[in-house]
């Protein structure tokens, strides 16, 4: 009986990192998968809500058409003067 291994059969050490090489690309392959899903779920729903906002407020006439706002409570446009004194 020969010690030496066959000719078609890789080293242990070999097989071993192509195990592990294959399961962290499967790793990789699924969570990029489930990510896609969730960012597409995400984005479809906020579109959805968007769009129905959209159709409220030109059904009862509210607020003109154009860009959003920036949110914020004095619902008046960005003030890079006021920005640059607050420090942001």
């Amino acid at each position: 009986m020969s010690l030496r291994p066959r000719a078609g059969v890789a080293s242990l050490t070999a097989r071993l990192v192509l195990t592990a090489v294959a399961l962290v690309a499967v790793v990789v392959v699924l969570i990029g998968a489930a990510a896609t899903v969730a960012l597409r779920s995400s984005l479809s729903h906020r579109l959805d809500a968007d769009v129905v906002a959209s159709l409220g407020r030109v059904r009862h006439g509210g607020g003109p058409l154009g860009p959003p706002g920036d949110q914020d409570a004095d619902n008046g446009g960005f003030d890079v003067a006021r920005a640059t004194r607050a420090g942001r």
